[in-house]
């Protein structure tokens, strides 16, 4: 009875620990691509208005070619 009980309580631990690792490491994933990849989305999206404007300014003085 008791190595019954011992049994089912490890099986039943092991299940809650792999169903919170799993969640775990996606929220983690999740938190890497949003912290890695959001700053460079951000730093294109200056660049891209930055040049924008230069060319604006460029245009507007008639120096494109």
């Amino acid at each position: 009875m008791e190595e019954r009980f011992k049994k089912h309580l490890q099986e039943d631990i092991s299940h809650d620990f792999s169903h919170q690792s799993l969640i775990l490491s996606l929220l983690l994933i999740g938190f890497f691509l949003i912290f890695s990849l959001a700053p460079q989305q951000i730093g294109l999206y200056r660049d891209s208005k930055r040049v924008e404007g230069h060319y604006q300014k460029m245009l507007h003085k008639k120096i494109v070619f």
